[in-house]
Formats: C-alpha cells, sequence, structure tokens
C-alpha cells in the first residue's frame, strides 16, 4: 500500500472514527455487563439514564432518538418496555399531543440509584485511564467535535 495514502489529515481522521468505534464498542460492552443483573440493556440503562437527567418536563422522545442514535421505531419500543415495567413515566404537553416526554418513575429512580452504585463499585476495584476531571474533558472535546461534524447529501456527493 502506497504511504501516502496513509499520511494526512484524512487518514487521522478515519483512524480516529475507528478508535473512538472501538472504544464506544468497549464501553457499551461494559456498561452491558453491569446493567446485566438488572436486567437492563446496554441501551436501556442509557435511556433511564438520559431521564435521570433530563429537565423537569422529562426527555423528549425525539431527543433521546438523537442521543442514543437509535431509530425511533426502536426507542419507541424500548421506552414502551420501561413504562411496562414501571421505571419511566410519558407525558404529552397540552401544547403539542404530538411530543412525548419521558421521566424516572420512583421505581426507576431506584433502579438508577441500584445501577449507579454497581458501577461506582466497578470503577472502585477496576483500573481507570482517566481520572473524573479527565472524563469531563474528553466529554467536553467530543461535544465539540460531534457538534462540528455535519455532512449534507450535498456535501457527500462533492466529497466522493
Amino acid at each position: 500500500m502506497d504511504g501516502n495514502l496513509r499520511a494526512g489529515a484524512a487518514a487521522d481522521w478515519l483512524r480516529l472514527v475507528q478508535a473512538m468505534a472501538l472504544c464506544g464498542r468497549q464501553l457499551r460492552r461494559a456498561l452491558a455487563e453491569l446493567a446485566a443483573p438488572s436486567g437492563l440493556s446496554d441501551t436501556e440503562c442509557l435511556i433511564l439514564w438520559a431521564c435521570c437527567e433530563a429537565p423537569p418536563e422529562g426527555q423528549g422522545q425525539h431527543e433521546l432518538v438523537t442521543l442514543l442514535g437509535v431509530s425511533p421505531a426502536q426507542l419507541s419500543n424500548l421506552v414502551e418496555q420501561l413504562s411496562s415495567q414501571g421505571w419511566i413515566v410519558g407525558r404529552r404537553p397540552a401544547h403539542d399531543r404530538r411530543r412525548q416526554y419521558w421521566r424516572l418513575s420512583d421505581e426507576g429512580q431506584r433502579l438508577v440509584a441500584e445501577l449507579l452504585a454497581g458501577v461506582n463499585q466497578w470503577l472502585l476495584t477496576s483500573t481507570q485511564p482517566l481520572s473524573s476531571a479527565d472524563q469531563r474533558a474528553l466529554q467536553d472535546r467530543l461535544a465539540t467535535l460531534g457538534a462540528a461534524v455535519t455532512i449534507t447529501p450535498c456535501r457527500a456527493k462533492e466529497a466522493a
């Protein structure tokens, strides 16, 4: 393979995408193991966490789709399952009946507290390469990167 193909900004960007994808899979796998004793998948755990961090009106269903990177149909199924378990409650605002907002129920808050305790225990017994401050800094950098990465269909054609 020509060494010139492996050099430059485009090659660096592709390596970054690969590294982030691998890291994301590893983090999700760890989360799935930590959530399994509660009978939750990693995605369900992330939905509960998003609802925990939601504003008082709840987490919008559309925002959950964007946050979790799942299809609207998949998310709809997941929130209905979590709702049927009594862990989240939905609400439709009177001014826009098309929107759906989700909040943790009391039982959901207890479940998230158990999940957090399990994660904290795991963090105490495992070697963590990043301090809490480093994790927050990385989250900020990733948010900046994610916000800057937008490609429209027209730009995709132009890039090809």
